[in-house]
């Protein structure tokens, strides 16, 4: 299931009757309700956010059609003028003024966590499409998420998917924050915790069959030293296979016999180093040699592993708080001289990876992101029909 978060009387801590017995005897109603909220910093920020947003906008419930830019720019933006309008953005008397316009398009793209370019393309066009109300159920189930979730380590990482973004927190301190990519649509990365053990410098990859059997497949009929230009060895049977002996025309996509090997460096898909955390989805983190796609706000790439920025920093973070022999110095020779080293750590701990559509900042502003997934939309449309909202 796409969803794990669900109601459970018993896993309540408190007595319902003895909170309503409370009120019933003068207690302050607030108090008794904010008492047992979470009070994780991320929890009370997206609440003053929420609060925020719904003293500056109304819950309007209008949906838009917002044509692709590249079929006609001119309907695409008269369409976003409209939207913008709609849920309360900018006016219809300032929003004439094209330089008002930009200024406001820019603006709504900061709060829906997309960069702020002006361009309405496909992820610019979405969120214009939907309501505020549909933004507020996001804030809703994000805040509910953060009710049913369990304590929280001192130490930690977490990664919440639609964001984009890594954090690594130690005693309440965000000690760094990373971006990332994320799994495409047709390879989403899932929500799970799991504890993460070691690093690995210059790592192998291990090509999946689902990989190994369609794309490497597709390219080693396309070009004969397709496997030598990427570094690939295979094998069959423990037994290494020369490719340019095996005639790839006749390999089939549902009988593929050998297994793909890319040998660490530079090239490798994974990049100089990987973050394990054995987990029953193999996902893990790693560097990329792909770091354009950094610079793209909605980052959804990947086969599901989460790809990280600048991966070198968060590992030497990692080794100082966990007082390891390996020092900084230490890790940057390994990966210079391309050695490949397994780091076990000696104080392991946990990795969140989550799905929060909806976040507040340290100003107390709200961001709504995007569903690239589709899980909340699908979790709230359910939810609304059932409870008839």
């Amino acid at each position: 299931s796409d969803f794990s978060y669900t109601w459970k009387k018993d896993s309540l801590t408190y007595s319902l009757d003895a909170e309503l017995d409370r009120v019933r005897n003068g207690e302050n109603v607030t108090e008794v309700i904010t008492c047992h909220q979470p009070q994780y910093w991320d929890y009370l920020q997206l609440q003053k956010g929420l609060v925020a947003f719904l003293d500056s906008f109304e819950l309007d419930t209008n949906h838009y059609e917002i044509p692709p830019f590249k079929e006609d720019s001119v309907d695409c933006y008269d369409a976003a003028k409209v939207a913008l309008i709609g849920h309360l953005y900018v006016d219809s008397t300032s929003a004439v003024d094209d330089s008002i316009f930009i200024e406001r398009l820019k603006a709504f793209q900061l709060i829906n966590g997309l960069k702020d370019d002006a361009v309405v393309g496909k992820w610019t066009g979405r969120a214009l499409s939907k309501s505020n109300r549909d933004r507020f159920y996001q804030a809703a189930l994000s805040l509910e998420k953060w009710r049913w979730k369990k304590e929280v380590p001192s130490r930690y990482i977490r990664v919440n998917i639609p964001e984009f973004t890594l954090y690594f927190i130690d005693s309440n301190e965000v000690k760094r924050k990373h971006r990332v990519v994320v799994g495409a649509y047709a390879t989403k990365t899932p929500e799970f915790h799991a504890t993460m053990v070691r690093m690995i410098t210059n790592p192998y990859w291990h090509v999946p069959y689902s990989i190994s059997s369609t794309e490497i497949l597709y390219g080693a009929r396309k070009d004969s030293a397709y496997f030598s230009k990427r570094g690939y060895t295979i094998t069959q049977g423990g037994s290494s296979v020369d490719p340019t002996t095996v005639d790839w025309s006749s390999v089939k996509q549902g009988n593929f016999p050998y297994r793909v090997r890319q040998n660490g460096g530079g090239g490798n898909s994974l990049g100089r180093i990987k973050f394990l955390f054995p987990n029953q989805h193999s996902v893990y983190l790693h560097d990329t040699p792909s770091k354009r796609l950094f610079a793209n706000d909605v980052r959804a790439y990947s086969h599901g592993c989460v790809r990280l920025h600048e991966p070198f920093d968060l590992a030497k973070s990692i080794l100082e708080l966990d007082q390891h022999k390996i020092q900084a110095d230490t890790l940057d020779s390994l990966i210079i001289r391309g050695a490949q080293r397994v780091i076990e750590l000696e104080n392991p701990f946990e990795v969140f990876i989550e799905y929060y559509t909806a976040t507040g900042d340290s100003l107390g502003n709200i961001i709504f992101h995007p569903d690239i997934y589709g899980r909340d939309e699908k979790y709230l449309t359910n939810s609304l029909k059932k409870f008839k909202f």
